[in-house]
């Protein structure tokens, strides 16, 4: 090779990598950005906290939205997911020392396992129970919630988590955070597996190691949702592995942390396929006879739930109200619309075939409609979307994105001013549009659990 040939071809290397070196100049400042805000929360006084963590938090998620086209779009190369990994263990452990500062719910989580270990079935009195008087202290039962009437709304594989926590420290508060991250790690690194077994760039799990949400909600508030999206993630792991039997466990784990993320078995679910169904059942009765059969209790909270959070009077969802503003519709019909839509959502994935992809972005297509029918008032309950986004979110036009962030914008604006718009009709048309696999509604996806996160706080 001549010495002129050799000079351009080191020129052309020096060129291409000036691009990469630029964008991961650029995600370092959108990590740099999310670490300060983290730091100069940590060092306002406990009121100001509460009053600038919405500047803090809308802040922080423009800056995660803006890293993650970054990766989207312009995929840096595959070893940016190291800087990544990094400002995403920096957050977490800048905050798992701090007390829970917008949620009490890990309280509950440490006093039942607590009565766990003292040999209580923790589905069987409420906190406040003369029974259970001897194991309360100043701290843990003092905060915990609806603990005069209300018994353990969480399924058992929470609750095993609950009790080994406390098995090594009870009343430890901040020993069951180090657990949800933990779990987070696990998270992370199956998805990184997954994304590297599709063939994509690892550094695509900054959708879910940046995300404010899960920051926030798991080294922050300690909420038991982070567990379900570890299930969740190695769920999909499995499947990509053709792992029938595992993913079926996975999927029933993840079912008896947080309940919703049962229905994603039928996006997992391949025609004469058994033994995910099989695995399922079966890891759903090993788990749960102990508690309910043995233990002779009730349900416990949950009962009691619909009516509590506003399910059975309508006031819980969002598109109710909307609809309300053009015609009134009793609550029940709502739900049997809803019943219907997911229904025939769910029939759409059950009967054909799907390779990996396809049944992850029939997880989405599930999660995604649960998520806007429903609409949960607690922004941790959107987390379970943020694994399946990590793989299905796809580069999109501009003006597909702009479209998505209207909408997106839009349930923010009808919370805060109430009036109804044209452009807040559009959520379902787009939301079903996901079943042909529109990419930019990926985006309305992370864009609703940015904005659900924001309204949880308002």
């Amino acid at each position: 090779m001549s010495l002129t040939n050799t000079s351009s071809l080191k020129l052309s290397s020096t060129e291409h990598s000036r691009p990469q070196e630029l964008k991961i100049a650029v995600l370092a400042v959108l990590g740099a950005v999310l670490i300060t805000l983290n730091v100069l929360w940590l060092y306002f006084p406990d009121h100001a906290r509460v009053t600038y963590f919405f500047w803090f938090f809308n802040i922080q998620t423009l800056a995660y939205l803006a890293a993650c086209a970054l990766v989207i779009r312009y995929e840096p190369n595959r070893h940016s997911f190291i800087l990544i990994l990094v400002i995403a263990a920096i957050l977490r452990f800048s905050l798992l020392p701090t007390i829970p500062a917008h949620s009490t719910d890990i309280y509950r989580y440490v006093w039942e396992g607590l009565v766990q270990t003292k040999g209580v079935n923790p589905y069987r009195y409420v906190p406040a129970a003369p029974e259970l008087a001897h194991l309360r202290d100043s701290y843990v039962y003092e905060n915990i919630n609806r603990k005069d009437y209300a018994r353990s709304p969480y399924p058992p594989v929470a609750q095993l988590i609950f009790a080994t926590s406390a098995f090594i420290r009870p009343y430890g508060v901040t020993t069951l955070k180090v657990f949800f991250f933990l779990f987070e790690c696990v998270t992370i690194a199956a998805l990184i597996l997954l994304l590297m077994k599709l063939g994509m760039n690892p550094a695509r799990i900054v959708v879910y190691a940046w995300s404010p949400l899960a920051i926030w909600e798991g080294a922050q508030n300690g909420h038991i949702d982070i567990v379900a999206v570890t299930f969740i993630s190695l769920a999909a792991l499995a499947a990509a592995y053709n792992r029938r039997t595992t993913t079926g466990v996975l999927v029933a784990c993840a079912a008896m942390v947080k309940i919703f993320p049962a229905m994603l078995a039928v996006a997992f679910y391949k025609r004469w396929d058994f033994k995910l169904p099989t695995a399922m059942l079966t890891t759903l009765a090993l788990f749960c006879i102990p508690y309910f059969v043995f233990g002779r209790v009730t349900i416990g909270h949950i009962s009691q739930y619909p009516s509590e959070e506003g399910f059975l009077s309508g006031e819980r969802f969002i598109l109710l109200k909307w609809i309300h503003k053009v015609m009134w519709m009793h609550p029940y019909t709502y739900m049997g619309m809803f019943a219907v839509i997911l229904s025939a959502a769910c029939l759409y994935l059950l009967f054909r075939e799907k390779d990996i992809f396809a049944q992850l972005r029939g997880c989405t297509l599930l999660a995604g409609l649960t998520l806007l029918f429903i609409s949960p008032q607690y922004g941790w309950y959107y987390l379970w979307l943020l694994p399946l986004l990590s793989v299905t979110i796809e580069d999109v036009p501009p003006l597909q994105f702009a479209s998505a962030a209207l909408i997106a914008y839009s349930y923010i604006r009808y919370h805060l001013a109430q009036k109804l718009t044209p452009d807040l009709l559009l959520a379902p048309i787009i939301s079903g549009l996901s079943l042909y696999q529109f990419p930019s509604v990926q985006w309305f996806w992370l864009l609703l659990i940015s904005s659900a996160a924001f309204l949880s706080w308002i």
